[in-house]
């Protein structure tokens, strides 16, 4: 059994949930830095002068399973989650699946 990482983007318009699945957090996390590349970039350059925070985009993965990213302009919540990957029926169901199909090819 694996897991897979989703997005999640809440801001005051409302919610968006990216369309696909990643395979790590490192990739579900750079996805998030090449959609918001410009503002990483503008929010790095004011935290050298003194004027804003440092953008917390390099946030280790939370244990508990969702990682919050905040970013300050437009007030956006980034929610990287990770999902266990759950099949139903487990091995039994399938083998007993592969018997009738042997079944009928003979």
């Amino acid at each position: 059994m694996g897991s897979v990482y989703i997005i999640e983007e809440a801001s005051d318009i409302g919610r968006e949930i990216y369309p696909a699945a990643y395979t790590s957090y490192d990739k579900a996390l750079a996805v998030v830095k090449a959609k918001f590349k410009d503002w990483l970039e503008r929010a790095t350059t004011e935290e050298e002068e003194g004027v804003a925070d440092p953008p917390h985009f390099n946030a280790p993965e939370n244990p508990s399973g969702t990682t919050d990213l905040y970013i300050e302009y437009g007030k956006t919540n980034i929610y990287i989650r990770k999902l266990p990957i759950v099949s139903e029926g487990g091995k039994r169901k399938n083998k007993r699946a592969s018997r009738k199909m042997k079944r009928k090819l003979r």
